[in-house]
């Protein structure tokens, strides 16, 4: 009988040790506590806009991304098939500039376009704001994609406006402005 008590009484402890080791911040848990995940968050933009061109022809364009009146402008040249093995990403600034110059940034990937779609490609665009504070109600963000012979397809221009994201639970941090449109 006290063997028993003596085991019940070491679980309990285990138990208690187990719980208090997770106790960080987020929504509430057992006896008040919070728990947090450690996930990051980047504010801006992410979202996909469906292409009516084949591989070759969209790979032939210049993309021009533009949040109000400040454009970024990349070649999808480099871009991969999707579906092939290997997958690329244009028009992301490579880490030892953003540390040196640090500016918003865009990535830009290719897929096949969501099932159902009569548009057989999308292009997949995540644009990250360096300072969230920049981020205001009714930003207008404009897709398109520019010809060599100057003529321009007009993919997306909707305007924004933003929510407060938190990965790692209510309380947590951190907090980023991501775009709803």
């Amino acid at each position: 009988m006290i063997k028993s008590q003596t085991v019940s009484v070491g679980v309990a402890v285990g138990l208690l040790v187990l719980l208090s080791s997770n106790i960080g911040c987020g929504d509430d848990g057992l006896f008040g506590s919070k728990a947090c995940t450690q996930a990051g968050c980047s504010s801006g933009s992410q979202f996909s806009v469906p292409v009516a061109l084949s591989f070759a022809e969209l790979t032939s364009k210049t993309l021009e991304f533009c949040r109000n009146d400040a454009c970024i402008t990349t070649s999808l040249a480099a871009l991969s098939p999707p579906g092939s093995d290997s997958f690329s990403v244009v028009g992301a600034p490579d880490r030892a500039t953003l540390e040196r110059t640090p500016s918003d940034s865009l990535q830009v990937s290719l897929a096949r376009a969501a099932a159902g779609s009569a548009l057989g490609l999308s292009l997949d665009l995540q644009y990250s704001l360096h300072d969230k504070r920049t981020a205001r109600e009714g930003d207008r963000y404009r897709v398109r994609l520019l010809g060599a012979d100057g003529g321009a397809i007009l993919l997306f221009d909707k305007t924004a406006r933003y929510l407060d994201a938190e990965p790692n639970g209510p309380g947590c941090g951190p907090v980023c402005k991501v775009a709803d449109f």
